[in-house]
């Protein structure tokens, strides 16, 4: 009797989930104005470009390396902001020493549009279909 149970059991599907955390990068767009300070400039220091880019995944973007503190950047830009654009100019693969040129010469104001990544957890629902024969 006991073959018979297992005999009917051998043949269902049998469909489990697993649900686990995956992080997924959102980058949101920013778009600021800064006023050029006498003394620190606009208050960030910037790395990357094309000839310099990222050494743990080859990335050519203008990133923002630091801001000094109680430079006109504070609570306004964050390191790790990549730059898109200054007053209108993009800065997508660009040299290092074209966004600072670009930067210095902005005379008292510049728009600086950034993006910033925001990092969401989500629930990877991944579905198995074991088939039993």
């Amino acid at each position: 009797d006991g073959d018979q149970v297992r005999g009917q059991l051998s043949n269902m599907a049998v469909r489990f989930e697993v649900a686990e955390m995956e992080e997924m990068t959102i980058w949101e767009q920013y778009t600021i104005t800064l006023n050029r300070d006498p003394r620190k400039g606009f208050g960030i220091a910037i790395s990357g470009g094309r000839d310099r880019p990222s050494s743990s995944d080859g990335d050519t973007s203008i990133v923002i390396s630091d801001v000094v503190p109680g430079g006109p950047a504070v609570g306004r830009l964050q390191t790790r902001d990549k730059i898109a654009m200054v007053n209108g100019l993009s800065m997508e693969n660009v040299s290092s020493s074209f966004a600072i040129s670009t930067l210095k010469t902005c005379g008292k104001l510049a728009n600086i549009t950034v993006k910033r990544p925001r990092y969401l957890q989500v629930a990877k629902v991944e579905e198995y279909c074991t088939q039993h024969h």
